[in-house]
C-alpha cells in the first residue's frame, strides 16, 4: 500500500509529468490560429482538411489496445480542435477516452476555442473540468491564449479566476511577455512582481527582457517556429541567435542579411562543444532551405551530422528530432530519412513517443511544402492506427495554419 505522504508525492510527480507533456503537446501542436470559419480559405484546401479529418474518424477505432486508444485520441481531439470542429472533438473525447483521462482532452477543447477567440465557450468549457487542477490550468492556459492574441485586459481580468499558484504563475509570466511585447514595460514588470514563485519570476524577468528582441518570434513558419522552440528550450538558445537570425534572413528573402547572420553564426561557435556546433549547422541547414539553396543546406545538415559523432542531432536529444525530420523530409534524404524514422526503439515508451512525436511533424513538414501527394503516399505506408492517427494531426496542424510556399 502506498502511504499518505507517498500518494501526495506520487501525485505530484504525476501532475508535473501531465502538465510538462501537455505544454509539449501544444507547443509542437497548438499555438495555432485557427481560420475554420474563414470564407477566405481555398475549397480545396476545406477538402483535404476534411479528407485528413476522416482519416483520423476511421483509424482511431482500429486501435484495439484501450490504453494506446485513449492516447492517441488525445491527438484526434487536438486536431479536430485546431480545426475548429470542437462537436468531433467531444465526439472522440465520449466515444474513446476514459473519465480519468478526459481533463487533458478539455485543456485542448479549451484551447482551441480560446485560440479562435470563442472566450465565453472555452470558459464553459473549464467548467465542465470535475478537477479543480484542470478548472485552474484551462483558465490559466485561456488567459495566455488571449495575451497572446493581444487581449490583454481579458486575459488579466481572468486572472481572478484563477487562484491555483502554478497555474497563475504560468499566466503571469505569459501574460508580462506579451505586455512587453506590446511595449508596456510597466505594466509587464507589475505581473512579473505578481509570480510567486522565485525561479519563474526570475525567468520571466529574463523574458520580459528578451521577448521584443527574441529572433524566433520572427520566424513566419509554424512547424519550423515550434520545433525550434522545442529544441532550443533544452539545448539552450544564447548561442544560437545568428543562426537563428539567418532563417529570418531566408525567409525575407534578404540575402546580403543571410550571408551575414551564416558567417557570424559559424564563427560565434567555431570553438565551442560539438553539440553547440552540430545544433547551429542544424539551423543554418534550415536557413539555407528556407532560400532555396538546397545543395548547400544538404551540405550543412552532414556537417552537422559529423559534429556530432556521425548522428543525427535528433538521436541523441529527443527534442531536437523534429527539425531533423523537417530537414530530411525538405532535402529529399529519403534513405535518410526512413533510417532516421526506424532508429527508434518503439518497444521504449520514450523513443516511442519521440517516434510518434516526429510523426506530428513529418505530417506537418509535408503540408507546409504543399506535398500533399507524397503525405498520402507516406500515409498508406504506415502499418498501424496509432502511427496514422500522429501523422494525420500534423498534416491537419500545418493545413490550418501554414501558407504554402509560392511554386516557380
Amino acid at each position: 500500500m502506498i502511504s499518505g505522504a507517498n500518494r501526495d508525492t506520487f501525485r505530484s510527480t504525476e501532475m508535473r509529468i501531465i502538465q510538462r507533456c501537455t505544454i509539449v503537446a501544444i507547443t509542437l501542436l497548438s499555438l495555432l490560429c485557427l481560420t475554420a470559419a474563414d470564407d477566405k480559405v481555398a475549397p480545396d484546401l476545406k477538402k483535404e482538411r476534411e479528407a485528413w479529418l476522416s482519416r483520423l474518424d476511421i483509424e482511431i477505432v482500429k486501435i484495439d489496445d484501450d490504453e494506446e486508444r485513449a492516447n492517441a485520441a488525445q491527438y484526434v481531439i487536438i486536431a479536430f480542435s485546431t480545426a475548429g470542429d470542437f462537436s468531433g472533438a467531444r465526439r472522440i473525447m465520449d466515444h474513446h477516452v476514459p473519465a480519468n483521462q478526459r481533463g487533458s482532452a478539455l485543456i485542448y477543447i479549451a484551447d482551441g476555442q480560446s485560440s479562435a477567440d470563442l472566450l465565453d465557450a472555452a470558459l464553459a468549457t473549464a467548467k465542465e473540468a470535475k478537477e479543480v487542477f484542470i478548472q485552474q490550468r484551462i483558465l490559466g492556459l485561456i488567459a495566455i491564449r488571449q495575451a497572446q492574441r493581444g487581449d490583454l485586459k481579458d486575459a488579466t481580468a481572468l486572472l481572478s479566476k484563477i487562484t491555483n499558484p502554478d497555474a497563475r504563475d504560468w499566466a503571469l509570466s505569459s501574460i508580462a511577455e506579451a505586455q512587453a511585447n506590446a511595449g508596456d514595460l510597466r505594466a509587464a514588470e507589475a505581473s512579473v512582481a505578481a509570480i510567486v514563485d522565485k525561479d519563474k519570476k526570475s525567468q520571466a524577468q529574463e523574458a520580459i527582457k528578451t521577448a521584443q528582441a527574441d529572433p524566433i518570434r520572427e520566424i513566419r513558419s509554424k512547424v519550423i517556429r515550434d520545433s525550434l522552440s522545442a529544441m532550443l528550450s533544452f539545448s539552450g538558445q544564447a548561442k544560437q541567435t545568428e543562426a537563428i537570425q539567418a532563417i529570418v534572413a531566408a525567409q525575407k528573402k534578404d540575402e546580403e542579411g543571410l550571408q551575414k547572420h551564416v558567417r557570424a553564426a559559424l564563427e560565434q561557435v567555431k570553438d565551442g562543444i560539438a553539440l553547440e556546433q552540430a545544433t547551429t549547422c542544424t539551423l543554418l541547414a534550415v536557413a539555407l532551405a528556407e532560400a532555396g539553396r538546397d545543395e548547400e543546406a544538404k551540405q550543412m545538415i552532414l556537417a552537422a551530422r559529423k559534429a556530432n559523432d556521425q548522428e543525427w542531432l535528433g538521436v541523441s536529444s529527443l527534442f531536437g528530432s523534429p527539425i531533423i525530420v523537417h530537414l530530411l523530409i525538405r532535402l529529399d534524404f529519403k534513405e535518410e530519412f526512413d533510417e532516421f524514422m526506424n532508429s527508434f526503439d518503439k518497444d521504449d515508451s520514450l523513443a516511442r513517443l519521440g517516434y510518434l512525436t516526429n510523426l506530428l511533424t513529418a505530417g506537418s513538414t509535408y503540408a507546409y511544402l504543399h506535398r500533399l501527394a507524397d503525405a498520402e503516399t507516406y500515409y498508406r505506408q504506415l502499418k498501424l492506427s496509432a502511427e496514422r492517427v500522429h501523422f494525420a494531426a500534423g498534416v491537419l496542424s500545418s493545413l490550418k495554419v501554414d501558407e504554402f510556399p509560392e511554386t516557380d
